[in-house]
């Protein structure tokens, strides 16, 4: 599956995000509240109960945001590009199969914000 349809099917299964429930005034003015909303005036307090606090928890992990998933998806395709560039490093250096498999390890254990200067790195000194 290309990466075009990874992100297409990622982008279809993200949760929606939440609108603004109405103002107090707007309830009062349609006499109907949002389920969310209980009827009569109400005043922020700043915090939320404990249910929206559940509610919130519980959406967010139920189903992770585009966001997320984007970023995931974007992390995957740095990282198999850094490998392809890391194994034309050891194709210019000659090594062996045991070189390659170290250079591998090492390139995975990079810390995710570090991998993309390290493809720019390989991309300037043994290009395609």
């Amino acid at each position: 599956m290309s990466l075009r349809e990874q992100l297409k099917r990622a982008v279809a299964s993200c949760a929606p995000i939440e609108t603004q429930h109405a103002t107090s005034a707007a309830n009062d003015a349609t006499g109907s509240a949002t389920p969310a909303q209980p009827q009569g005036r109400q005043h922020a307090t700043g915090t939320a109960t404990p249910a929206q606090h559940h509610a919130k928890t519980s959406a967010t992990l139920a189903a992770p945001s585009c966001a997320t998933v984007a970023s995931e998806l974007t992390a995957q395709r740095t990282m198999k590009k850094l490998l392809a560039a890391a194994m034309r490093c050891c194709d210019r250096h000659g090594d062996g199969a045991e070189a390659r498999a170290e250079m591998e390890r090492q390139c995975l254990e990079i810390p995710p914000h570090l991998r993309g200067d390290l493809l720019d790195y390989f991309k300037s000194h043994y290009p395609e």
